[in-house]
């Protein structure tokens, strides 16, 4: 059997990499503060607010590559809309992120492709010094392709929760659930 991609914890998931990554690129974008620029290729905020990347090789914050994106080149639409609160002794924010045909390429020809919509929303107690991850997806399609290999995946009512304590520094378990359905070269 093929091994499948982890989706069980945070860390080492590609899914929520990529979607820090469009979340970064659009917040830098529509900044009026920030500049973005690409080595080639081009980056483009859009009257309604998304970022459309074209063969954007080397995505660049103020002059220097974005080193989350270094020798990748990205194409596609992204948006992130952010909406942070606080009630009492509780801060959450949140990041409803959108991927459209986002296309990672790699020097090596391997292209990742990501269609779909994910919510971050991260807690944070400041009485109990409780933070809370959780990681929302009700549809979203990634492939992946290089020489030998072309896989789709499509995940569907997904639902990751990691939750930590600075004070005492615990870390409870992930719990992840969702369903994954898969073809690997046709298989």
């Amino acid at each position: 059997t093929y091994p499948v991609v982890s989706l069980t914890k945070a860390m080492d998931n590609s899914l929520l990499y990529i979607g820090n990554i469009a979340s970064e690129i659009h917040a830098d974008t529509i900044a009026t503060d920030v500049q973005t620029s690409c080595e080639s290729g081009t980056v483009q905020k859009n009257s309604n607010g998304t970022v459309t990347l074209n063969n954007c090789k080397n995505f660049k914050i103020n002059g220097s590559i974005y080193e989350d994106v270094a020798g990748l080149t990205l194409s596609g639409t992204v948006n992130s809309v952010e909406t942070d609160t606080k009630s009492a002794s509780i801060s959450t924010e949140k990041y409803d992120i959108s991927l459209t045909n986002l296309t990672v390429k790699y020097d090596d020809g391997e292209v990742e492709t990501y269609n779909g919509k994910m919510l971050q929303t991260f807690t944070y107690n400041e009485t109990t010094q409780e933070t809370k991850y959780q990681y929302d997806i009700d549809k979203i399609e990634a492939s992946f392709t290089d020489k030998t290999d072309k896989e789709r995946y499509i995940l569907t009512n997904y639902r990751l929760t990691e939750t930590s304590n600075q004070s005492s520094s615990n870390t409870t378990p992930a719990i992840a659930t969702g369903t994954l359905q898969g073809d690997v070269n046709g298989q």
